[in-house]
């Protein structure tokens, strides 16, 4: 955290690692990892292991994928095509942002299609909404992700003080620009007014309507696999499965949007008794290592989103710098999963209990 404070641009800085409200959030993530203890099983053959799975009908190598970030392209040039090489290079997954600087086109080109899943914060224009499905189809995505904790943005103060740079320059609307519906609505094209087509894309975004209802008319709209992003609530995952969505991302979008939630471990257990195994259940927010991952797994979820710590990676040694942060978390949960007697997704039988309270201690630095 420290390198990337001193050496990336104050705005990109806070656009990586910048929270909501006063923080809470993102610190109840990282202090939920820490009140959970692992209880390893001893004097288990773990000299075979294999940690991959398959997920929504692709091969995973692990039980990873890179979540959504918007503006990649921002933080480094050509940054979403790179995450998604880096993510076919190790065989895991990634959910490309419909806020980038880069289409979905391209970067579904540079990995297996199947991989690559499209993400999208259902714009204001249901058809519009379409068009970017129908495009993700074309493109081969193995899903489209909705995001639903976002109807509108949060409260982020040093916002205030440095805009998000992307707001200005554009380098998270490439979906929208170069979308057939989009551009049809625009009096001129976007390299003809730019102005205007970026003040059509935040009329677009985000749809703060969209319902339950709503949902449905996406889950008819598309043939793809339809993962809900955005689950903290049992109840909402029993609504999300009666809309016949196909996965469920337990995340409190890592404390960037809503401060003083529920931290998002805290509700995975809970949405995975509810779920209790109908669909693949995915988790992100707070997952800073390894042990994180392995812990989160052992709580339900059956596949992790990593956020910034990839991002981190990306911003400070380009795609070298994001393998070596992935590798690093995949050899750390391989090393645990090994010490806690484990040897493959399919027979896990892994222990969690809560740290005694005598022992608590704050979370550990978030990065």
């Amino acid at each position: 955290m420290r390198r990337a404070r001193d050496r990336l641009d104050p705005e990109v800085f806070e656009f990586i690692c910048g929270s909501a409200g006063r923080g809470d959030g993102e610190r109840e993530n990282a202090a939920a990892f820490s009140r959970r203890q692992l209880v390893p099983r001893v004097l288990r053959d773990v000299s075979d292991r294999d940690w991959g799975l398959e997920l929504l009908g692709t091969r995973l190598s692990a039980p990873l994928l890179l979540a959504p970030v918007g503006a990649l392209g921002l933080i480094r040039e050509g940054g979403e095509v790179e995450a998604a090489a880096t993510a076919e290079a190790l065989g895991i997954g990634l959910c490309h942002s419909t806020h980038a600087a880069a289409s979905i086109e391209p970067v579904a080109e540079a990995m297996d299609a199947g991989r690559c899943w499209a993400q999208m914060t259902w714009p204001a224009d249901e058809e519009l909404g379409r068009s970017f499905l129908s495009r993700a189809e074309r493109a081969g995505c193995g899903a489209a992700v909705v995001t639903v904790d976002t109807p509108v943005y949060g409260w982020r103060p040093s916002e205030l003080e440095r805009p998000w740079p992307a707001l200005r320059e554009g380098a998270a609307s490439a979906t929208f620009t170069s979308d057939p519906v989009f551009r049809a609505s625009l009096a001129a094209p976007p390299e003809v007014d730019p102005a205007a087509a970026m003040a059509r894309w935040k009329e677009l975004k985000v749809n703060p309507g969209l319902d339950w209802e709503g949902l449905r008319r996406v889950r008819d709209a598309t043939a793809l696999p339809l993962v809900l992003k955005g689950i903290l609530d049992p109840d909402d995952a029993e609504l999300a499965l009666e809309c016949g969505v196909d996965a469920i991302v337990v995340s409190n979008h890592g404390g960037r949007h809503l401060d003083g939630s529920v931290a998002a471990l805290d509700a995975l257990a809970e949405v995975a008794a509810r779920v209790d195994s109908r669909l693949p259940l995915l988790f992100d927010s707070g997952v800073r290592s390894g042990t994180d991952l392995v812990k989160a797994l052992a709580l339900g979820a059956d596949a992790i989103l990593l956020g910034r710590p990839y991002v981190l990676g990306l911003a400070l040694g380009g795609r070298t710098g994001l393998k070596q942060v992935v590798s690093s978390i995949l050899a750390e949960a391989d090393s645990t999963l090994a010490l806690c007697g484990q040897t493959d997704l399919a027979s896990l039988d892994l222990a969690i209990r809560p740290r005694p309270q005598a022992a608590q201690f704050p979370g550990h630095a978030a990065s």
